[in-house]
């Protein structure tokens, strides 16, 4: 089983990898709250405060991603298998037509794949520690929802 699960959060969102936290958000530091609060003053330094509600959506938006990075090359390898496998199945050739349905698949499944809900379902995880990564994942949300501008 994990022990845990992390996230990294940048304190000052330059996405150069300077100045990031790393979280275990099973057992969140002590300072959790101050961490969320700069690295959101961080996100939305230089925004208007009129867009502090979009800035929140796309933060929380990005934590998601974060929370479950989706490895979207191994995904495509694993669909092209798929359609090779298939190819194979069908006497080893692909028609026009096929390929276009193919596409429309591909597209259709890379959204459901990259959709990550907030909530963990993850059985090699210990259902204590899950609990207790929801319960922090729910304090992080609501410490954005709750940002003041300083």
């Amino acid at each position: 089983m994990k022990s845990s699960i992390f996230i990294t959060f940048s304190l000052h969102w330059d996405f150069n990898g300077n100045d990031q936290i790393r979280i275990d958000i099973c057992n969140p530091p002590e300072n959790l709250d101050n961490l969320i609060h700069e690295a959101f003053r961080s996100y939305t330094y230089g925004t208007s405060p009129d867009y502090t509600d979009d800035d929140k959506l796309a933060f929380i938006d990005n934590f998601r991603k974060k929370l479950n990075p989706a490895n979207f090359d191994d995904y495509h390898d694993q669909y092209a298998h798929h359609l090779l496998d298939r190819a194979i199945e069908d006497g080893g050739s692909f028609d026009l037509n096929d390929d276009v349905d193919s596409s429309v698949d591909f597209a259709m499944s890379c959204y459901d794949e990259g959709f990550k809900p907030l909530y963990i379902h993850d059985e090699s995880v210990d259902s204590h520690k899950i609990a207790a990564a929801h319960k922090t994942i729910c304090r992080i949300i609501a410490d954005v929802m709750a940002y003041k501008s300083d």
